[in-house]
């Protein structure tokens, strides 16, 4: 779990691109800090995403999970409960079929047990990203 130092210091903050930073990976999942405001704009997520498959590469399954939270944000895996309810977003990519899925994660609470929170996923599209 070895970050290169280039991945390391994969803090973008040209204009108009979100402030973001590579916290870390386990195989295929990389762990990402994305500024609170950028995250809540796919035009500003969807470069984020396409920097990271061509960092990568397509010929693997990738997951990005998105955090908020730079302080809060894991540098492994596994998450613990905490850091998983700090989850906000999610991106997969399968090469096999070329799908790919990003979804927002929201804390929900389970109607048949008030005590527990579970997460809930919603689906939305990724804008192509703008040209170099």
């Amino acid at each position: 779990m070895v970050l290169a130092a280039a991945a390391a210091a994969a803090l973008v903050t040209a204009a108009g691109a979100p402030a973001w930073e590579l916290m870390g990976q386990s195989g295929p999942v990389k762990i990402v800090y994305i500024e609170p405001a950028a995250l809540k704009d796919l035009k500003r997520v969807a470069p984020v995403v396409a920097e990271i498959m061509a960092r990568f590469g397509r010929e693997r399954p990738v997951q990005i999970d998105f955090f908020d939270d730079r302080r809060t944000a894991p540098k492994a895996l596994p998450y613990t409960r905490e850091q998983r309810l700090r989850q906000k977003a999610k991106f997969n990519f399968n090469p096999r079929t070329g799908r790919e899925r990003f979804v927002r994660i929201e804390p929900a609470a389970d109607p048949n047990a008030p005590d527990v929170v579970r997460l809930r996923e919603v689906e939305e599209s990724l804008p192509p990203p703008p040209p170099p």
